[in-house]
């Protein structure tokens, strides 16, 4: 007769019939398989195994402890000379044990707290594995398992370190309570020593001596403080209130002592509840555990209160850019402690608090200094530093343009209505510009969302707006760091924008038809925006949001970092921004450049020979790379990188120092341009990879990762060898050698759209990117550190 599988058998089945059924790589589905299903059996078993050893000590300790007592009683009652009445003792005394042992293996072992936080710690998994599998959740915005598997890796390890960190803190909590309990024993132990009245007490006719008021007792009047019997209210106590007053506990034999100005304080008619004279040892001691002053512990050096519902971020960037794990949102009226703070920018503190938030429980985050208030310990209110806005010149056209837009209202959409501001604020550029509906049936704004959800696309990518824009026949030039000039020339040319701002926590876009001397006009489609809040559009005013003019000191409040603000530049086919759209190139500073020159590439791509800018030196590279680069080689390699900086727009500091930071981790500072084969066993799985085009026999070793970012498989051999005009196909080892090597890593940051993540400053998201997971960040981190000193970044 065959074995019946145990539910963990019958569970890594299903489950493992789960992840063979979805398209991923073997190497995604092998890492599915080793790590997040054997850590969901792994945690499931020691969850089902404590929970067994909690119930068994703990009914022991119940049981026994029930009966313990009846022994001792029928013992007592039998007489001593019942024969049962001898054996009683000894199985009393053994049942004792037991208890006294189960108890104590129960306290030692702590299987309750563990069978919880094991279980916890099943059911995540399971929880995050099921939105993985099923799509949906977090994971509903990408097209494809393979997509989102580097951030589902990511949220199995958070789970994993979560559990990690919770059980250390916890192991270290209690040692500390032990350590506490042995030193109050010890303590206990030298007073009972030292005490010249611990025989005199042993005297039946010994008096406790009667303690000595406190000095300003005994200074102060008969009059000011009057006794009180134990059960009559002493004061009132209403638990909403904050107060500053501090409590004293006055000796007392039968009654407790209170200043009769404490009994005329309560005076604000309130309804208010009565605590008594016996309750005030409880409420001072829970009073004393309480911090009602900023900055109270020994570490804390401000306090900060959320004023307005938040978003705690990983960069400086807008909140709806970021991932949901770069994010983390926070209510009006929390307090923290701040250990440290500096000012990011205009808009932000990065501020490091006494706890951490979030899946990955971190303690340093960004956050929008409008919704914050930050309190020193010495009572300072902590303020941005504004920025120096240096005056405009007054606008043509008498100061004044108006486009005819369309105005639309995001609050009648039928998808999310509270969340469509950017699909909106598009919507009534394409009908300006009289684009037609692909269905009249719909709203314009909702046809655009399901445009993009069709595709895979994110409604919160200024990209992914660009490109719906742009299938609708008109062209959006996208650019992240424009000027407040540059988006008035837009205007006055006939063509309207689209922008983001700090309008409210998460951030909100809006459409702007033109500007006048007091500020910029802009459709708002939510409504009107007011400091502190906003008048939404409703039945009785559907166009609240019309035509409002916003000051500039409130765009440049709540929309610009640095003089700067990314827009949408939105026009018919063929009319340009005053300066292309998109980050326009940053020239070094000229004490650590080339810029001023050019050089000249020779057979660079096979095109015979072309001058383009210098955008950094050999010297450079040795100095970013540092000792452990391969300084032969990133001489030799100089002219490629130049030569890819220039062809994949690589060309600010920003983005210099992030691919660098990149391309020196991966490589190991420009010394490997080749993996190392063996073969492993992963590297044996690339023979007839599919998803890597290898389809011929002998393809998995011809087509090895080569490159300072492994470029691997035949198919991404042929799409570089397209991009570049090469046949590396023909002659892969070409991808080891200058400016190939340099120029294949600049072909994947420039296909997986790497450099708006660069822009944003955004290590991690360039990390995810690159990686697919975290490995190596810290190094990375410090090759980014360097290259932004070098570059002046």
């Amino acid at each position: 007769m065959a074995k019946k599988k145990t539910y963990h058998e019958y569970l890594r089945q299903k489950l493992g019939e789960l992840i063979d059924d979805i398209e991923l790589p073997d190497l995604y589905r092998e890492s599915l398989k080793e790590r997040w299903l054997d850590q969901v059996i792994w945690a499931d078993k020691k969850a089902d195994q404590s929970r067994r050893w909690h119930y068994r000590l703990r009914l022991t300790t119940i049981i026994g402890g029930v009966i313990l007592p009846a022994l001792v009683g029928i013992s007592v009652q039998l007489g001593r000379n019942n024969e049962v009445a001898k054996w009683l003792p000894h199985v009393a005394f053994a049942l004792s044990q037991v208890i006294a042992i189960s108890a104590a293996i129960e306290e030692f072992c702590r299987f309750g707290d563990r069978w919880r936080d094991y279980r916890r710690m099943s059911e995540d998994l399971k929880a995050e594995g099921w939105n993985y599998l099923q799509s949906s959740g977090g994971y509903s915005n990408l097209r494809s398992h393979e997509e989102n598997f580097p951030l589902f890796a990511g949220a199995v390890e958070s789970i994993i370190k979560q559990d990690v960190q919770n059980y250390i803190s916890e192991l270290m909590k209690q040692q500390a309570k032990q350590e506490q309990e042995i030193e109050s024993f010890l303590e206990n132990a030298r007073t009972v020593s030292r005490d010249p009245n611990l025989i005199a007490r042993m005297d039946p006719n010994y008096q406790t001596p009667i303690p000595a008021y406190a000095p300003e007792m005994a200074e102060a009047s008969a009059e000011t403080y009057a006794p009180v019997a134990s059960d009559e209210p002493v004061f009132a106590y209403t638990p909403a209130e904050e107060t500053d007053a501090t409590f004293e506990a006055y000796p007392n034999g039968s009654a407790s002592y209170v200043t009769t100005e404490d009994l005329e304080a309560e005076t604000d008619g309130e309804a208010d509840t009565p605590i008594s004279a016996d309750a005030i040892e409880g409420v001072l001691a829970a009073a004393s555990s309480l911090s009602t002053k900023p900055g109270t512990s020994a570490q804390a050096v401000a306090t900060m209160k959320i004023v307005k519902d938040t978003v705690l971020k990983l960069s400086a960037a807008s909140a709806s850019t970021l991932g949901e794990d770069q994010k983390f949102a926070i209510a009006s009226g929390t307090t923290v402690e701040v250990l440290a703070y500096k000012q990011a920018d205009d808009k932000h503190f990065y501020i490091t608090f006494s706890q951490g938030f979030g899946p990955g429980n971190r303690n340093t985050w960004y956050v929008y200094s409008n919704h914050v208030e930050v309190t020193l310990r010495s009572g300072q209110r902590l303020s941005i530093t504004p920025p120096v806005v240096t005056p405009r010149p007054p606008a043509s056209n008498n100061g004044v343009v108006k486009l005819a837009v369309p105005y639309l209202s995001q609050l009648d959409n039928s998808k999310n209505p509270f969340g469509s501001c950017n699909v909106t604020s598009i919507a009534m550029c394409l009908k300006y510009f009289g684009v037609p509906q692909k269905n009249p049936r719909k709203q314009f704004e909702d046809e655009l969302q399901d445009w993009l959800e069709a595709r895979g696309l994110r409604r919160h990518s200024p990209h992914d707006l660009a490109k719906a824009a742009e299938a609708y026949g008109c062209d959006d030039n996208f650019n992240s760091r424009a000027t407040l000039e540059q988006l008035k020339q837009w205007l006055a040319q006939g063509n309207p924008a689209v922008i983001h701002g700090y309008f409210t926590s998460y951030g909100h876009i809006v459409c702007v038809i033109g500007y006048n001397e007091r500020g910029l006009i802009a459709h708002d489609p939510y409504g009107e925006w007011i400091p502190g809040g906003y008048r939404r559009n409703d039945r009785s005013n559907p166009e609240r949001g019309k035509a409002l003019t916003y000051s500039y000191k409130m765009i440049r409040e709540t929309c610009m970092t640095g003089g700067e603000f990314w827009v949408h530049f939105i026009s018919r086919p063929g009319h340009k921004p005053a300066t292309k759209g998109g980050i326009q190139p940053i020239q070094l500073p000229k004490e650590n450049r080339g810029n001023d020159r050019l050089i000249t590439i020779i057979g660079g791509g096979g095109s015979g020979s072309k001058t383009i800018h210098q955008l950094i030196t050999a010297e450079q590279l040795l100095e970013i790379a540092g000792s452990s680069g391969y300084r032969e080689r990133l001489r030799a390699f100089a002219p490629g990188v130049n030569e890819t900086l220039n062809k994949f727009e690589i060309n600010t500091p920003l983005r210099i120092a992030h691919f660098l930071a990149q391309v020196m981790h991966e490589s190991g500072g420009f010394r490997y341009v080749r993996e190392i084969w063996g073969p492993n066993k992963w590297q044996v799985r690339y023979e007839g990879r599919r998803d890597l085009g290898n389809i011929q026999p002998g393809d998995g070793k011809r087509f090895l990762g080569r490159g300072l970012i492994q470029l691997t498989g035949r198919a991404n051999y042929e799409k570089f060898s397209k991009a570049i005009g090469v046949d590396c196909v023909a002659k892969p080892e070409l991808v080891e050698q200058a400016p190939y090597a340099i120029m294949a890593a600049g072909w994947f940051w420039d296909t997986n759209n790497i450099n708006k993540l660069a822009d944003q400053d955004n290590l991690l998201a360039v990390t995810r990117r690159i990686n697919g997971g975290t490995n190596g960040l810290d190094d990375r981190a410090r090759y980014l550190k360097k290259a932004k000193a070098v570059l002046r970044a």
